[in-house]
Formats: structure tokens, sequence, C-alpha cells
């Protein structure tokens, strides 16, 4: 055979070997896509999973609240409570969180003395401290009370004992709160029942 014919055939055996080098590299690169793409889907599935789980998943919290307002028969009164309520496992309450529980609460004035306890839902955050909810966006609470006076209220007898239930509800720290109280005991003077509402600030 001359040498040319050689050569070109020579060349003709590489060309085929180099295309079929090719089309056999594109087969098993898509035939590894293939195999990938599902183990790719699983992955991202589980990790959407996770994160809500995370999400859903509860978990329990001690938050501190504080209320300072003006009401009747309390007149200016001071409050300190705390919340032990439930909140989502992927917020720490150091950013905006929700929180729905119990939340037990004492409060002093120059008119009486209230304690409350009732289930209570709150939005808020902590911010730069760890127990006392600085920032309260919207919260309401429904409790139930008893009540002492001081006798220091116009138009209510001295040092009585009342039990009843009690409304709050607050927007950006602007608390407003109404209830109704009943006179405990039969000794006493005037009307048993007695409607106390006020208007402040906290939770």
């Amino acid at each position: 055979m001359p040498i040319a014919w050689r050569r070109f055939a020579l060349r003709g055996v590489a060309g085929a070997a180099l295309a079929l080098f090719v089309a056999t590299s594109a087969v098993a690169q898509g035939a590894g896509d293939a195999q990938g793409q599902p183990e790719d889907d699983a992955a991202r599935l589980d990790a959407i999973n996770r994160e809500l789980h995370r999400e859903t998943e509860r978990e329990h919290q001690l938050f501190g609240l504080a209320r300072a307002r003006i009401s009747y028969p309390m007149l200016a009164s001071i409050g300190l409570g705390m919340l032990i309520g439930e909140r989502s496992k992927a917020y720490d309450c150091t950013i905006q969180c929700e929180v729905d529980g119990w939340l037990a609460s004492v409060e002093a004035g120059a008119g009486g003395v209230v304690f409350n306890l009732g289930p209570a839902f709150l939005i808020g955050e902590l911010g730069d401290n760890k127990y006392f909810l600085s920032r309260r966006y919207l919260g309401y609470a429904v409790r139930g009370s008893v009540m002492r006076t001081w006798g220091e209220t116009a138009y209510r007898p001295d040092r009585e004992w009342h039990a009843g239930i009690e409304g709050e509800f607050t927007v950006v720290s602007l608390n407003l709160t109404l209830g109704v109280y009943r006179r405990i005991g039969s000794h006493g003077e005037g009307e048993p029942w007695l409607v106390s509402g006020g208007i402040g600030w906290g939770f």
C-alpha cells in the first residue's frame, strides 16, 4: 500500500476512535447526571423538611414583663409579670417572635393591689437582654383576678376584696384593660359589682 494511503487510513482510524471516545464520554456524563439528579433533589427536600421541623417545633421559655397604667380603681399603678410560654425553636426572641402561654402578674397602685393569672399571647422581642421582653408589638390576655383596695379610691369602701375577670390588649406597647369584679364576702356597703378599666404602657 502506498505511504499516502497508509497515512489516510491511520487518520481515519484515529478520527473514528476520537469520535467514539467523545460519544462514550457524553453518554457516561448523561447517565451520571441522570443518577445524580434524584440525589440532589432528595438532599434539597431533606433540607426543606428540617427547616420546616425547626419552624413548627416549640420549646418553653420564661419571659419578664412590666406595665404602668392609670386605671379605676387602681389609680396610678406599676405591675410586674412572668410569661411562661412556648415559642418556635427557629427563633430565640432576640428578634421578633410569637409567644403563647400563661401570664402571672402582680400590680400595685395608689388604690390597691391586684393579682392576675391567665392565658396570654404576645408578639415581641427581647432586644439586648435575655429574659425581659423590652419590645411588645401585639398581645392579648384574659385572666382571673383578685383585687384588694386600699381605700384611696373615691366611691369605694375601704379595704375590700374583689374577684373577677380582666381582659387586656396591647398594640405597640399601648395597653388597654377592662375587667368586671364582684366583692368577696357578704360584708361591705354599696354595689357589690365593680367595673375596672385603664390605659397605660407595657403588657
